[in-house]
């Protein structure tokens, strides 16, 4: 007997090369934060990166759970309690306030966390990101948000977003630093 939970991981329109309705905006994104924050989606050409989204915030109030600059996916995003994932993306900022990005997947229904926090902070260059999660609990698409997220005003740039379950991981907590050619 097969699984009848259906999982899919896969994020829609990860490269923003995508906009059918040519509204400049990627197919598959939303905006999501509380009214007084003023914020704006966009698929803009990157130089050497081609089609990228850019989530500018103009206008920050704080003090409140729907207080940010959201860019997420809905009902897309499915994951297996127990599964290890790999979450890869390049990112760049310009003038972040807070200076740190948030991305989470939650039960939207529940709020509840599945495993995937991660906080980077992106720099005014492009650079690729990488976080490996373990799934806490069962996700099913249709109940799913997938959201990457700031506090303050700022513009924030994403390209190649990926997520994709790995066979094994083993995480390691104290980076392993390069040894050769260095002298105690």
């Amino acid at each position: 007997i097969g699984d009848p939970f259906v999982f899919s991981q896969e994020l829609a329109n990860g490269s923003f090369e995508q906009d059918a309705n040519n509204d400049g905006r990627p197919d598959d994104w939303e905006t999501a934060g509380r009214s007084s924050v003023h914020q704006d989606l966009a698929r803009i050409s990157e130089p050497g990166r081609g089609y990228v989204a850019r989530l500018r915030c103009t206008q920050f109030e704080g003090g409140f759970p729907d207080s940010h600059a959201m860019v997420a996916q809905v009902n897309r995003v499915g994951v297996k309690h127990g599964q290890w994932y790999r979450l890869r993306l390049w990112a760049r900022a310009e003038e972040l306030e807070s200076g740190s990005v948030s991305i989470a997947l939650v039960n939207r229904k529940t709020w509840q966390d599945t495993g995937l926090r991660e906080t980077f902070s992106p720099e005014s260059q492009w650079k690729q990101y990488e976080f490996h999660f373990q799934a806490a609990r069962d996700l099913q698409p249709e109940e799913s948000r997938f959201q990457i997220y700031f506090q303050g005003t700022g513009t924030l740039y994403l390209d190649d977003i990926t997520l994709e379950p790995v066979a094994a991981f083993r995480p390691q907590r104290l980076p392993q630093l390069p040894t050769e050619g260095l002298k105690n």
